[in-house]
């Protein structure tokens, strides 16, 4: 229930869910599909994913749906899914998910990283010994903050520089 911190909208998730259940095309279910369902259906959360199989494996070369594409209900008729029928060595299918929305809403601020500034404090941050997994993690995270600012967008465009206007 915590996965989903203050029920944050709009979301993605993607990733090999492992769960099979006959919902989602396997012969049987188990108790962790049930459970990972219940869930899904609690939180009002969207499966975005057709009947196409997502994976191939086992003794006899069973295609099952163990990746999954959720989304929040507001992203549902903006999104569409679609799995790759090319594997490339994998026993997964890629999955192509593409997602509908506009950036030219000037009331909504963009994160701006000023990379130069971020990139000369981490390096700087590392050059010290005394460092360990949670310090590198804590001094990435305050130095992505401290080097964001956050831009609107014109609602008019921009003249190109090499445009004589």
């Amino acid at each position: 229930d915590n996965f989903l911190p203050n029920n944050e909208k709009p979301f993605i998730i993607v990733g090999d869910f492992n769960v099979r259940h006959r919902a989602l095309g396997s012969a049987s279910s188990s108790q962790t599909a049930n459970i990972f369902l219940d869930w899904i259906l609690t939180n009002n959360i969207t499966i975005l994913n057709t009947n196409t199989p997502t994976h191939f494996g086992g003794p006899h070369h069973q295609q099952s749906l163990l990746d999954l594409t959720l989304v929040s209900p507001e992203l549902y008729q903006k999104s569409s899914y679609s799995v790759f029928p090319d594997p490339f060595d994998s026993d997964h299918f890629p999955i192509i998910t593409k997602v509908k929305f506009s950036l030219n809403n000037p009331n909504i601020p963009r994160p701006y990283l000023h990379l130069q500034n971020a990139q000369n404090e981490i390096t700087q941050a590392l050059s010290n010994n005394n460092f360990n997994a949670k310090n590198i993690e804590d001094t990435c995270n305050s130095v992505v903050k401290d080097n964001t600012r956050f831009t609107k967008f014109s609602p008019h465009p921009t003249t190109p520089w090499w445009d004589k206007k």
